[in-house]
């Protein structure tokens, strides 16, 4: 009987790990979508104001997304050039790093993304997926609250 469990669990783990795969995939396309009908717009009218469209995929979900499907640690930096790269317009931002960093810090904050390194992040892994993952403890100010057992 706890082979059937067993089975269904590891299943399932593998389900949800395939349908987390396919929801980064679509959010990449979304934002690059979003991108290519403003480009097209602006080309097109020449007035971006005239016919500008709310992004459906926020900022930070983006740069969520970004940093999980990289599969190593990345820096404000590197998340950068990985928009810049699929083509996000980061120009109507003053200081496009910051906001970056800002989303970053927001993420890690909210435990979606964590920080083994200091300016390196990481997505952190699907509490089902994932069951044995256990972050590093070091440098980050979440890691007296880990061990303490805060929230």
């Amino acid at each position: 009987m706890a082979y059937v469990y067993n089975d269904a669990l590891n299943a399932a783990r593998e389900e949800l790990l395939s349908a987390v795969r396919q929801r980064d995939h679509w959010t990449m396309e979304v934002a690059r979508l979003e991108q290519l009908v403003k480009s097209l717009a602006i080309t097109m009218l020449k007035n971006q104001q005239q016919d500008a469209q709310p992004d459906v995929i926020g900022f930070q979900e983006l740069v969520l997304t970004v940093v999980r499907t990289a599969g190593v640690l990345m820096s404000a930096s590197d998340v950068r050039n990985q928009l810049a790269l699929i083509g996000h317009d980061l120009s109507r931002y003053q200081n496009p790093l910051a906001v970056i960093y800002s989303a970053l810090k927001r993420l890690t904050k909210n435990r979606q993304l964590w920080e083994p390194e200091p300016g390196k992040y990481a997505a952190v892994p699907n509490i089902v997926a994932a069951p044995d993952f256990k972050p590093k403890l070091g440098h980050h100010k979440l890691d007296k609250q880990i061990r303490d057992g805060n929230k």
